[in-house]
Parts: structure tokens; C-alpha cells; sequence
């Protein structure tokens, strides 16, 4: 699947689980479906598409702070070898200076919420390094970069977009 189905697809199912109580999800397919999702970005990302990895960094990250009846994500369904190697990606961006200005920001906040989030990777300082940047970056870059369709990666920061202020 290329980005702009799995931003569709995306989309689909976001629409589905605001109809459908938390308790339908398993007879639904919500929870595989996520997975799946997942690990499409996690193709694509290792192709080299950051905004791919983005997401599936960002749905690895969302599954582990929102409980799965909210997000459609049961984390450990995701495979913490996949999560890994999404981490990993991430730090090799970084340790090529290819980090892009979105991620910069994000990687903070992420921490920020989520201090847990890196335990156990001591081998990725440079992820390490920039996660632990100035959290607050995001109030700037939040409100400069663009969300809409963008999946669950969106949703959730045009929410926080509305909320800044």
C-alpha cells in the first residue's frame, strides 16, 4: 500500500470507531487493522519515507500512552521487534543529520509525555539525545506544520493545534 491509501484507510476506520462501542472492536478487526497499518508504515519506511516513518512512530508511541479501546492500537500486537526498528530508523536519521524540522520537535514531546517511552535503548543515543530536547518546541512547530490527512498522526496533533492556545 502507498501513503495516500493507508491515509485513507486510516481515515476509514477512525470514521468506523467513532460509531461503534470499544466493546465491538475485537469482532470488528479494529485492532488488526491498526496493526496492519503499522507495519505498512514500517515497509515504507524502510524504503525511506520519512513521512511513513513518522507515523509509525507515532502510532508505536500513541499505543503505549492511550488505552487500546481509545486508539484501536493494542501495542503489543505492533511486535516489539517492529517498534525497534522503527526506533532504530529514527536514530540513524538522526545520527545522519537528516532529522527533519517536524520530527525535531515531535521527538521531544513525545518524551516529554511519555518518559518511559525509551527505556531500554541505551544503544540509540541520538534518539536519546534529541528526544530529551526542549519539549515545549512543539507549541512553535505544532502550529506550522500541516495535519490534515494524515491519519491518527494528525488527529492528534490538530487537537493539540486547538488546545495550544
Amino acid at each position: 500500500m502507498n501513503l495516500d491509501e493507508l491515509t485513507k484507510l486510516e481515515e476509514d476506520w477512525l470514521s468506523k470507531m467513532k460509531t461503534m462501542s470499544h466493546t465491538d472492536y475485537e469482532d470488528a478487526g479494529v485492532y488488526d487493522v491498526w496493526t496492519m497499518i503499522f507495519k505498512q508504515y514500517v515497509l515504507l519506511a524502510r524504503e525511506g519515507n520519512v513521512e511513513a516513518l513518522k507515523r509509525a512512530l507515532f502510532l508505536a508511541w500513541y499505543g503505549q500512552i492511550e488505552p487500546s479501546h481509545l486508539c484501536g492500537i493494542k501495542i503489543q500486537d505492533l511486535g516489539a521487534n517492529l517498534v525497534r526498528e522503527v526506533l532504530q530508523m529514527t536514530n540513524a536519521l538522526i545520527e545522519k543529520d537528516q532529522l527533519d524540522e517536524e520530527l525535531t520537535w515531535m521527538l521531544p514531546w513525545y518524551r516529554h509525555i511519555v518518559p518511559w517511552y525509551l527505556d531500554g535503548c541505551d544503544d540509540l543515543e541520538g534518539l536519546k539525545r534529541v528526544s530529551g530536547g526542549q519539549w515545549s518546541l512543539y507549541q512553535q512547530g505544532c502550529v506550522e506544520s500541516p495535519f490534515a490527512d494524515r491519519g491518527q498522526l494528525g488527529q492528534y496533533w490538530r487537537s493539540i493545534q486547538k488546545n495550544q492556545w
